[in-house]
């Protein structure tokens, strides 16, 4: 995008971000994976704005906000298998009970929800 942008053009890049720490957004880009396969990776914020750097971008701005996902209709939007879905529900219970991720998975009305981080870098 950077090569193509006009001289003073401005570049958009909004998307959900994992955990800063390796372990917890491998764990998250697991549970992505399953549920679409088309997921290939989300980074960290610092690696979206290591992004920008490389590409010789100046960073303008940098917003976060977190998306509250109720699981069904997540798994639902995306048509998620039933053998995969089980194992995003599977990884999901087990990262309430052990805070596996970082997106802190709760129970509320008797459904499990989560927050999803996002964020928008604008250079």
């Amino acid at each position: 995008m950077a090569r193509v942008c006009r001289l003073g053009g401005t570049i958009a890049v909004e998307d959900l971000v994992v955990s800063e720490h390796v372990e917890r957004g491998a764990f998250q880009n697991r549970f992505e994976r399953l549920r679409d396969p088309s997921h290939v990776r989300a980074y960290p914020l610092s690696g979206l704005l290591a992004l920008f750097k490389s590409a010789g971008l100046e960073v303008e701005h940098v917003y976060t906000d977190a998306l509250l996902q109720e699981l069904e209709r997540w798994l639902a939007t995306s048509q998620t298998p039933p053998d995969r879905a089980a194992l995003v529900r599977a990884m999901l219970e087990r990262d309430a009970a052990e805070d596996l991720s970082g997106v802190r998975p709760f129970v509320q009305d008797g459904s499990l929800h989560f927050r999803q981080r996002t964020a928008a870098v604008i250079g």
